[in-house]
């Protein structure tokens, strides 16, 4: 917030005049930390990254509670998530044309969503699999 009043990355920064609101949205729309792109840090590796150890967590405690068996269910659940992730990750460049990053100013809502929401919500299904997979056939 207070780099973005002070020295904004890009000319394409501003305030709406209220702190809070500023605070929540951002003021920056590709803020630059000494060179680092804060907004793809958050967005696409830190949030992405940490949605696809989570899902291997959780398969690890799946083995962990099956006799070092992986379950059907678990390893469907997290095999088809791995793919969506690394989807995001071989075609991350198309994701630059998302309305994510071209639109969204690099505020709370951005950064706690991709560092948060993303990891903790995205996983939710596979923390209930961990112990409870069903048995498949």
């Amino acid at each position: 917030l207070i780099k973005g009043y002070v020295a904004p990355s890009t000319t394409d920064s501003g305030s709406n005049g209220n702190l809070i609101i500023d605070y929540f949205w951002g003021m920056e729309l590709y803020p630059r930390i000494f060179g680092w792109d804060v907004k793809m840090f958050t967005n696409c590796r830190a949030g992405m990254m940490f949605w696809a150890v989570g899902i291997i967590c959780f398969a690890a405690k799946n083995i962990e509670t099956h006799n070092n068996t992986l379950q059907l269910g678990m390893a469907v659940n997290v095999a088809l998530q791995l793919i969506y992730i690394a989807k995001f990750f071989y075609w991350e460049m198309g994701y630059m044309c998302s309305m994510d990053i071209q639109h969204d100013r690099a505020g709370y809502y951005i950064c706690w969503g991709c560092l948060v929401w993303v990891p903790s919500v995205y996983t939710s299904h596979s923390f209930y699999l961990a112990t409870n997979a069903p048995d498949l056939s």
